[in-house]
Formats: structure tokens, sequence, C-alpha cells
């Protein structure tokens, strides 16, 4: 009885601190720059673990991404491992070639996130994104990586 009481809390524990995932992550292009912003939730933080937190894109043909970049700040634990709270932004910049830039695309993303409290992690969770693009007009907008308004 107590080994069924014991699942029954940790399985209401556990549902009371999944977050909508809508809510923890969003994308977005500013200029040359892919930006994920990950929300991490009051008493938690995430650590700058790269296996688990990171933004990935599909290969696309004529756009390069590099490498992530990591907000400053944060703070260091007692290992050494640099820890974020509040929202964290990573960014990956892109070159795009001109044919490339002529045509529609969608670009696949995936974020993955990792949250934390003082004594314990949550596992690691991914989610997959997409960002549509239209073929650049005469009039300057569009593009796989330029959509209107965004000069």
């Amino acid at each position: 009885m107590k080994i069924v009481l014991l699942v029954i809390v940790l399985m209401s524990i556990s549902m009371l601190m999944a977050e909508d995932a809508d809510k923890l992550a969003t994308v977005s292009i500013v200029g040359d720059t892919l930006i994920a912003k990950i929300t991490v939730p009051a008493d938690m933080h995430m650590a700058k673990q790269e296996d688990f937190v990171y933004v990935e894109v599909d290969s696309i043909a004529g756009v390069e991404f590099g490498k992530t970049i990591w907000p400053q700040g944060g703070h260091l634990d007692e290992l050494g491992i640099m820890n974020y709270k509040g929202d964290v932004l990573l960014k990956r910049p892109f070159t795009i070639s001109e044919a490339a830039s002529k045509k529609g695309c969608t670009l696949k993303i995936y974020v993955g996130y990792q949250m934390c409290f003082a004594t314990y992690c949550k596992p690691p969770e991914e989610i997959e994104f997409e960002l549509k693009f239209e073929p650049q007009t005469e009039k300057g907008c569009g593009g796989c990586m330029h959509p209107c308004g965004d000069k």
C-alpha cells in the first residue's frame, strides 16, 4: 500500500511540474541569426550541457549555420558548470547563398533543453519547430531567411 501511495504522489508531482512546451521555447530569425529563446521556470535552472541543451537545424542546400552562441552571464555551480535562469537566448548565425535566398523554404528546427531543480534534473526534452519563408519578391521581401518586414 505504501508503494502505491508513493507512486501516486510521484506521478502527481511530475504532472504538476510539467510545462507546456510552447511556453518553454520559441524560435525566430533576426537578420542573419536564428534565435531560440528558452524560458526557465521559476525555482529552476538550466545547465550549459551541450548534449542536452541545443539548437539544431535540418540541412538545406545553400544555407550554412555557425556554432551556437551561448549568452554571457549565468553563474558557475560547485562543479564549474555554467547555469542560467529566466530567459536564455541561444543564437546560431547563418549565411545563405544567393540562389537559396530566391527560393522558398521550410526550416526544421530542434530545440533541446533540460530543466533542473537545486537537487535534481528532469529528463532532457526536445521541441520541433518549423519556420516557413516565401521566395524574394520585387518588393525586396521574402527569401528563405528574410521574410517581409525583416531588413
